[in-house]
């Protein structure tokens, strides 16, 4: 439900009618991924976790242990993501991009590894359903947004 909710807010906030967006997450794939870095000497040579974005809508993270290696791409540089206590990290992924024709950015981001402590983490994934078209939401490009620079319409 904190997606559902999400995602209706930011179809609110790109002027769309939430539901264009919110309706090709019902019934969505989901997945989890539990992440174990442990500590290591060599932080200079080993990247956690190599760069990369998420191929789905959006991605829920809890920094477990509030061990910092989060760091995303901002401006070109690698900004580390500072662990809050009980907080929740959103991020955008490849899908939601191509939905807001390019209005949301998927989030380049890496893991790095901690030389002292071990860090943990919990992604959830969340994707529009199986029967969803992947491509900018029709309210989005009658508004006058750009032309649509993908859609997708079958994918595994």
């Amino acid at each position: 439900s904190i997606s559902m909710s999400l995602l209706g807010l930011m179809a609110r906030n790109l002027g769309v009618n939430p539901e264009e967006l919110t309706s090709k997450f019902e019934d969505c794939i989901q997945g989890i991924r539990m992440n174990y870095y442990p500590p290591c000497i060599h932080v200079d040579k080993v990247v956690g976790l190599a760069p990369h974005s998420d191929s789905v809508g959006l991605t829920l993270l809890i920094q477990v242990n509030e061990v910092q290696g989060l760091q995303i791409r901002k401006n070109h540089k690698w900004v580390p993501i500072e662990p809050i206590p009980g907080a929740i990290i959103i991020n955008i992924g490849d899908v939601l991009e191509i939905m807001s024709n390019g209005e949301y950015n998927s989030i380049e981001h890496r893991a790095m590894a901690n030389v002292e402590k071990e860090r943990l983490s919990i992604a959830a994934f969340h994707s529009p359903n199986m029967e969803a078209k992947i491509g900018p939401l029709p309210d989005f490009a009658e508004k006058g947004g750009a032309k649509p620079w993908l859609q997708i319409i079958a994918y595994i």
